[in-house]
């Protein structure tokens, strides 16, 4: 018995030395596990909380809350209850099913911005088909009035020009009649 004692001094005395050489060791582990626990007890109070209102999807976790959660399961298998095991995965399915509502909002947004470009590209192909219509019209109509500014002035320079003759005409006519006043009438 005595020989028993030293034995479990010596051996007490041996753990002491190690626990103490080996602190830092095991405040790391105790501070891990401490981590581990907090993150169980959160999962477990929030799974519990879950199931009280019926299933609740506002309650599931998202982000890093999730991650948090998926990372402390997969690290300890075996270590979930059902319900907290039910309340991750539904966590994941909720997650995948908004991220796969968000990338169909996207897609439809997407798609609504591609309609509207291409209703914006042939507006503006049937205003440039219009504009360019215009265009030409303008220089029809610019080069009508040209044509008709010329005939115009060359009508002018006709009327003038008839104008002149008919007063030569009608002074030819005057002094052929002084003329012939002046054979029947000479002292007129």
């Amino acid at each position: 018995e005595a020989r028993l004692v030293t034995v479990d001094a010596g051996f007490a005395q041996v753990a002491h030395e190690a626990l103490i050489r080996e602190w830092p060791t095991l405040r790391q582990w105790l501070e891990e596990d401490r981590a581990g626990l907090r993150i169980q007890r959160k999962l477990t109070e929030a799974a519990q909380e879950w199931a009280r209102l019926e299933r609740d999807e506002g309650l599931l976790f998202r982000g890093a809350r999730l991650a948090e959660a998926g990372e402390w399961a997969a690290a300890h298998p075996g270590m979930l209850n059902p319900l907290e095991q039910e309340f991750i995965d539904r966590s994941r399915a909720q997650v995948n099913r908004e991220a796969a509502e968000r990338e169909e909002q996207r897609q439809r947004e997407l798609s609504a911005a591609q309609q509207l470009a291409e209703s914006e590209r042939a507006r503006a192909e049937v205003q440039s088909r219009a504009a360019a219509r215009l265009r030409r019209g303008a220089i029809g109509l610019g080069a009508a009035l040209l044509i008709a500014a010329i005939f115009a002035i060359i009508s002018l320079i006709f009327a003038n020009q008839a104008q002149h003759n008919a007063e030569k005409a009608r002074s030819g006519q005057l002094a052929a009649q002084a003329l012939t006043l002046v054979e029947q009438h000479p002292q007129r």
